[in-house]
């Protein structure tokens, strides 16, 4: 029982999921819950950077219309 408890501390902690936690463990196929834990953490800093990533990239009709401008080479 220790170790739910533990458990629950750590995801709310996190404010993670149950689900979130099932979703690592399938990726990970590992079973042990702290490495699960950290992996966790890791997706979500990828996917943070992704997001950002994206957010700056410029959108291409944007730049095809900023483009158009230009003599051709």
């Amino acid at each position: 029982m220790h170790v739910v408890v533990r458990l629950a501390e750590e995801l709310q902690e996190r404010k993670a999921t149950i689900d979130e936690l099932y979703e690592t463990y399938g990726e990970s196929k590992s079973t042990n819950i702290r490495a699960n834990l950290l992996y966790l953490e890791y997706r979500r800093i990828v996917a943070a950077e992704r997001k950002d990533r994206e957010q700056k990239k410029p959108d291409r009709n944007e730049e095809e219309s900023e483009n158009s401008d230009r003599e051709p080479f």
